[in-house]
């Protein structure tokens, strides 16, 4: 019966420091003490990287040098000023820039880029990707549209000639 006894007491006190922790979470003191004490973590901190508008990105590219946008979005969610070092690369053949710069942005602040990018395009397909210098990526793929041949080649090509029984050409 002396066990019995006990058992009552300890989980009211159990359930009572729980709710203690549960009051002090609430605050902003509370959650440093409790931080400090390793009870609970900290904010998570991090670099959001994001294209602007995912579904305009381009699914195909001229075969030729050509202007187009795919616009990204910093937003810095580290908790401190940030500096932030980016370039769009392009990786075909080989890999080129395409564009860079750097930003800083203060902690919730984020910053539109809309960089001015030349495609080169000289295979069947570009892969374009956006670095930070903190390590974020993010990336596209497109395919580059095969270069028409001139109208007087495709009229050239277009013209078939026939052998006669004889195997004379006809036109």
């Amino acid at each position: 019966m002396h066990l019995k006894s006990l058992r009552v007491p300890a989980a009211a006190a159990t359930l009572g420091v729980a709710l203690v922790l549960a009051m002090l979470a609430q605050s902003g003191t509370g959650q440093g003490v409790l931080r400090s004490l390793g009870i609970v973590a900290g904010p998570e901190r991090f670099t959001e990287l994001a294209f602007a508008e995912p579904l305009a990105l381009p699914s195909e590219l001229p075969a030729m040098s050509t202007a187009s946008g795919a616009p990204f979005v910093i937003t810095d969610r580290e908790g401190r000023t940030e500096r932030y070092s980016w370039r769009v690369v392009e990786r075909a053949s080989q890999i080129r820039a395409l564009a860079s710069s750097t930003v800083t942005l203060g902690p919730g602040q984020a910053s539109y880029i809309n960089p001015p990018l030349v495609f080169g395009c000289t295979g069947p397909r570009v892969e374009v990707d956006v670095l930070l210098s903190s390590g974020e990526h993010i990336g596209f793929a497109a395919q580059c549209k095969t270069r028409a041949a001139p109208a007087s080649a495709l009229g050239q090509m277009g013209r078939r000639r026939r052998a006669d029984a004889s195997g004379r050409e006809q036109r």
